[in-house]
């Protein structure tokens, strides 16, 4: 579901892709209109950053241009996310090697033990389709949805 046409994120808001530590439901029922916008604004996500994947709380074009004020920053500047954490996944802002030492930590990080969300991943930016499967067995229906009891993301 990523690199989608404008809007095509909005139309498929029930799944609750990134829906991470909200209570139950908060997430669907918070942003009816963005798939992927946590907390945003009205509209924040859509409006702003239809250029972008994970554009969260951003002005507009803030995704895009710089790298340094985003969460999950991804289709940067050319290494400009390799090059700031060359062995994580999703480790934006931390100093090198720091969120695979310390995943416990981090939202992305779930219940994840050291370095096994980087070990798992070594293949995709967002753990897509992992080659040891735990992502997606678990949570079919999901991208995000890392290390979850089954269907847990996929029902809220």
């Amino acid at each position: 579901m990523l690199q989608l046409t404008p809007n095509a994120y909005c139309n498929h808001c029930t799944n609750c892709m990134l829906a991470l530590q909200l209570t139950p439901n908060a997430y669907c029922n918070h942003c009816t209109n963005c798939m992927l916008a946590l907390q945003p604004t009205p509209n924040a996500y859509c409006n702003h950053c239809t250029n972008c994947m994970l554009g969260l709380h951003l002005t507009s074009n803030t995704y895009c241009n710089y790298c340094t004020n985003c969460m999950l920053a991804l289709h940067l500047t050319p290494n400009a996310y390799c090059n700031h954490c060359t062995n994580c996944m999703l480790a934006l802002h931390l100093a090198p090697n720091a969120y695979c030492n310390h995943c416990t930590n981090f939202m992305l990080a779930l219940h994840l033990t050291p370095n096994t969300y980087c070990n798992h991943c070594t293949n995709s930016m967002l753990g897509l389709h992992l080659t040891s499967n735990t992502y997606c067995n678990p949570c079919t229906n999901c991208m995000l949805s890392l290390h979850l009891t089954p269907n847990t993301y996929c029902n809220h």
